[in-house]
């Protein structure tokens, strides 16, 4: 049997692969942090040539489901979206908001046409009236 050697500092930081010790943990790779006792709850970090992903699952009868991806949209690796998903649906998780590189943001879509600073400078969205124009319509409170 082989014994792990955990390289640390005289900080107390560690470093897992390399002896490197950026932070109070750094690893190197892959990783996954997972309950010892009940449930099979974890959070898992990783990669791929082209993206990032941090999932957080709760696996079971509710089961519980985050999932962050950025991906790169370019070959050169200068432009990145961001996809939330989460819940799942017959095991397929579902993107529930999408911030593309160029600035766009969407709700319930994975190909949004619209910024957000357009709902900061006007205060509703594009083709949406805004709440003045209700109240004067006697359509709201």
């Amino acid at each position: 049997m082989h014994q792990a050697q955990i390289p640390t500092s005289g900080t107390g930081d560690i470093g897992i692969a390399k002896n490197l010790q950026a932070r109070k943990l750094h690893v190197l790779g892959d990783g996954r942090f997972q309950r010892l006792s009940v449930g099979l709850n974890f959070i898992d970090l990783f990669t791929t040539s082209t993206s990032s992903h941090l999932l957080v699952d709760d696996p079971g009868k509710a089961q519980k489901s985050l999932f962050i991806s950025v991906l790169s949209t370019k070959s050169s690796g200068d432009d990145r979206h961001i996809y939330f998903s989460a819940e799942k649906l017959e095991g397929v998780l579902l993107t529930r908001m999408t911030i593309r590189g160029n600035g766009n943001v969407g709700i319930g879509t994975e190909t949004p046409s619209l910024k957000e600073a357009f709902i900061y400078k006007n205060g509703h969205l594009p083709d949406v009236s805004c709440e003045k124009k209700f109240r004067r319509m006697g359509l709201t409170s």
